[in-house]
């Protein structure tokens, strides 16, 4: 493996490290038992407590499924996709991540990279999984929307595993089509959208955009 997606699966992995989340959204963050009856939940409500409804039901049924979960690992998989994925603009944050080469990227490559980044947030959130304890307490600190009501960011503290001090964890969402979604997540200052940008760039820029989706494919695929 290259240097560059050495240094991917070590972001990828320290990420799994902090439970919830996004939040995606829930960073959306964000869940439910089934994907209609969520979405129905969730419509209408504003950025903080999308994260709060969401990350809630999302607990709920990861400790409902728990043995199922300890027996079949996809059944982690499942849930996060259907409880979280849907309020993730899971387009935004590719198109961000990736700057001017998603321009110069054809519809076909998109695609396919977006389908691989699902792909490995849906994973990384599903490995978390295994560090929730039920009666963990999750707080939220607070809300700040913009003048124009498009964007926001709510912050939250989340316990880290194997240890007393929570993580500062903030959701940056916006709101296009009357629904929020959340497009980073940034952990003790560090941002996600960021952090996978500056580790695709230099292989963008030397390899191109092909190269990077195939060995996202490859990471996804060993893991």
């Amino acid at each position: 493996m290259s240097r560059d997606f050495e240094s991917l699966r070590e972001v990828k992995l320290g990420m799994d490290m902090i439970r919830h989340r996004w939040l995606w959204l829930g960073l959306g963050a964000l869940l439910f038992v089934a994907r209609m009856a969520a979405a129905e939940a969730v419509v209408g409500v504003g950025p903080k407590d999308l994260i709060e409804r969401t990350t809630g039901a999302f607990l709920q049924a990861v400790e409902k499924n728990r043995e199922g979960i300890l027996q079949d690992p996809g059944l982690a998989q499942r849930l996060v996709d259907e409880i979280v994925t849907p309020h993730i603009d899971v387009d935004a944050t590719g198109r961000y991540m990736l700057g001017k080469h998603w321009r110069s990227g054809t519809p076909e490559q998109r695609e396919r990279f977006l389908y691989e980044l699902r792909k490995m947030l849906v994973r990384s959130y599903a490995n978390a999984l295994a560090e929730y304890k039920a009666g963990d307490q999750i707080n939220y600190i607070s809300e700040r929307v913009s003048e124009d009501g498009r964007l926001a960011v709510v912050r939250v503290q989340i316990p880290r595993p194997r240890t007393n001090q929570p993580a500062d964890v903030a959701y940056r969402l916006h709101n296009q089509t009357g629904d929020w979604k959340v497009f980073d997540v940034t952990i003790e200052g560090v941002s996600m959208v960021t952090t996978y940008r500056s580790t695709f760039r230099s292989k963008l820029d030397r390899q191109g955009l092909e190269s990077v989706i195939e060995e996202l494919a490859a990471l996804n695929d060993r893991n």
